[in-house]
């Protein structure tokens, strides 16, 4: 009879605890609708305040000053949508709009926080932030942050921004934890190359490690301000990342002169710098000389390789010359059905 009385009250105990999860469940459940509901009617309202703002009908003054953290959040998020469902049509007063609603100083706050992904998200918003010195050096300092991310991201806001920086800080940032070696990071070279003075020779003629070379060639391509005697000369580097880079920028000069260098690295034993240097000889070569030691890349091991010596030849304006030649093999039959030089295959 007490083991009966004790399992009652295990189990209604039990269904008590059950019936409070439930109800408790129940409040949440509701009180994330009203904040739901709550953020949509805030985003409304934000949203009638804001176009006249930023379509430049009203001035950024008239904005009200937002009053919590909640209401921010809202406001940014909004931001964020019309920027990207306009393409960016916005940008034009979006500083200013920022500036008055206090992103700048909540963007420098979420710099400091614990968490990598507010820190990540602090250095995205002081990218559109307008033109601020304690901006700037809040960016500069979240250089060094311990997360590769937030470097990153840190790195691309002070590009997008315009801060005049030598490459040192830049280079130190994203030359560890092999951030420096995505593709983001090598545009955002390239941008803040084509915008900034620096002296490229001088800064590629030091001791430097892989990541920091290449990145800095992209750099130094997208300036247009170093000729193709220098970048051959990268190109001769014993790293192959740094060969196509070098490459790769004289594929963008497309200056006669880088011709040479392409040649040379015909013989490579990697696939992707011989690969690299037949697009270089199609943009920088034309003599039949170059032409003939295209054809012989169609005998390389890699299709890929075939593939852009094809393509160098077409760039060339050598389809007369592809006319003629036969396919010595089936890859050879299928790269020149692609391009057109032969008839597509039976159904």
């Amino acid at each position: 009879m007490l083991l009966f009385h004790v399992i009652l009250w295990i189990a209604l105990g039990l269904l008590t605890v059950a019936l409070l999860l439930w109800v408790a469940l129940l409040f949440s459940h509701a009180a994330e609708e009203r904040r739901e509901k709550g953020a949509a009617a805030m985003g409304d309202v934000w949203l009638d305040r804001l176009l006249p703002v930023l379509g430049g009908e009203s001035e950024p003054d008239t904005l009200p000053a937002v009053r919590s953290r909640e209401e921010l959040d809202v406001v940014l998020a909004l931001l964020r949508e019309l920027l990207d469902r306009f393409s960016g049509s916005y940008r034009e007063r979006l500083g200013e709009v920022l500036s008055r609603v206090g992103a700048e100083a909540y963007g420098l706050r979420l710099l400091q926080n614990s968490a990598a992904h507010e820190r990540l998200r602090a250095a995205a918003l002081l990218a559109w932030c307008e033109a601020n010195d304690e901006v700037d050096h809040g960016l500069r300092n979240a250089l060094g942050d311990r997360d590769a991310r937030v470097r990153l991201e840190a790195a691309d806001a002070l590009v997008r921004r315009g801060v005049k920086m030598d490459p040192g800080p830049l280079l130190v940032a994203l030359g560890k934890d092999g951030i420096g070696k995505s593709l983001r990071a090598r545009d955002l070279f390239r941008r803040w190359g084509s915008v900034t003075a620096v002296d490229w020779k001088l800064w590629l003629g030091r001791d430097l490690n892989e990541e920091a070379r290449v990145l800095l060639l992209g750099a130094a391509s997208a300036s247009g301000t170093c000729d193709a005697e220098f970048f051959s000369k990268q190109a001769a580097h014993r790293s192959p990342r740094v060969t196509i880079a070098s490459l790769h920028a004289l594929e963008v000069a497309a200056d006669p002169a880088g011709a040479d260098a392409a040649r040379a690295a015909f013989s490579h034993s990697r696939p992707d710098v011989r690969r690299q240097a037949a697009r270089t000889l199609g943009a920088c070569g034309g003599t039949a000389e170059e032409r003939e030691a295209l054809f012989q890349l169609f005998g390389d091991p890699s299709f890929e390789v075939r593939k852009a010596a094809l393509t160098a030849l077409l760039d060339m304006g050598a389809q007369g010359d592809l006319a003629r030649h036969r396919p010595a093999d089936r890859w050879q039959l299928e790269l020149f059905r692609e391009a057109g030089l032969a008839a597509p295959a039976s159904a």
